[in-house]
Parts: structure tokens; C-alpha cells; sequence
């Protein structure tokens, strides 16, 4: 068996690099609870800030959170954390370059949906292209808006979905979706 630790030939001691002495740690301090409340530990806290210092009670057993909380990060990090949150707050959207949309999230000075749009079709959206095709103009519809008051009005007058769903050659939920307004909300 290779020998470890003092034994190994290339040991340095306390010449050794920060993460190598962060390591000692831990492979000699399994993790358990944590120290301060109780939640599972993901850290080992060196107490006095030497991490060459291994001994049991230089060591303590914290979750992230708290051992933010004992070397003093967290309240920079919810310092950092507020900072960005204003200055995103301060910052005016700016149009889209397409579609003239205020937007706070540009992607080469396209909103969210000009980009999306470009990235899948690789050309820019157009005034005619400025959302999604609703009705019988999506080339995907079975139904046309006629369809769709006639659907309506079966359904008040008592029809059942599995009956119009088999007179118009669609779905039950697709008949409850239009029926409750889910779907073709743009149809009166």
C-alpha cells in the first residue's frame, strides 16, 4: 500500500497550497448536521481562518447558509444582491429595434420574442409576423370561427362533448377548451 499523508514522499506540511490543506479537512471530517441549526452540513468552517489548522476544535460542521452567516459573506452577498436589484429597477426599458416593444432584456436590441422568432427562422420578424396566427389564418386549425359559435352554441343547448367532438372530428377537451374559453378566445 502507498504510503499517505507525513509517510508520502512529496508531504509539505504547512508549505502546502490552501485548497490542498481544504481537502486534509476534508477527507478527515465527515459531514453530518450542521453545527448552528441542524439542517444538513455542506462545509467545514476552520474556526480561526487557518485552514492548516485541522484540529477537532478549530473544525465546525456548517450548511452553506451558515457558514456565510460566520465568516460574514452573506450579509455582503445580500448587500450585492439589493445593489443589482436597483439598479435594475432604475434602468428604463428600451424599445425593441422590430417591434418597438419596451423591453428590459434585449438580444441585440431585440425583445424576447423578436429574438426567439429569429433564432428559430433566422430572418427578422416582420409587420406581419408580429405574433402568433390566431383563428382559421393558422395553417395548423382544423376549425374556423363559424366552427367555433356553432360549437359554443351546441354546448348551451345541451349537446354533449363527445357529440361535437365527433361531428367536427377533434377532441372532448379540445370541445371543453373552446366551450370554456381556454381556446379561440378571440371568437365572441
Amino acid at each position: 500500500m502507498p504510503a499517505s499523508g507525513k509517510a508520502h514522499y512529496a508531504w509539505k506540511g504547512d508549505a502546502a497550497r490552501t485548497e490542498t490543506k481544504r481537502a486534509r479537512a476534508q477527507r478527515m471530517y465527515q459531514l453530518g448536521p450542521c453545527d448552528s441549526c441542524g439542517k444538513p452540513a455542506t462545509d467545514r468552517h476552520h474556526r480561526d481562518d487557518d485552514t492548516g489548522n485541522n484540529a477537532p476544535e478549530n473544525i465546525g460542521i456548517l450548511c452553506r447558509r451558515c457558514h456565510m452567516l460566520e465568516d460574514g459573506r452573506l450579509d455582503a452577498f445580500k448587500q450585492v444582491a439589493a445593489a443589482n436589484a436597483a439598479k435594475l429597477r432604475a434602468r428604463a426599458p428600451r424599445p425593441c429595434r422590430v417591434c418597438n416593444a419596451p423591453s428590459r432584456v434585449l438580444s441585440k436590441g431585440r425583445c424576447h420574442n423578436c429574438a426567439v422568432y429569429w433564432w428559430r427562422t433566422g430572418e427578422e420578424r416582420t409587420a406581419d409576423r408580429r405574433g402568433p396566427v390566431r383563428g382559421s389564418g393558422n395553417h395548423n386549425a382544423k376549425l374556423s370561427e363559424a366552427d367555433v359559435v356553432a360549437i359554443r352554441s351546441a354546448a348551451a343547448g345541451g349537446e354533449s362533448a363527445s357529440e361535437t367532438a365527433a361531428r367536427y372530428g377533434i377532441r372532448r377537451g379540445a370541445v371543453w377548451a373552446i366551450v370554456t374559453r381556454k381556446t379561440w378566445r378571440h371568437v365572441p
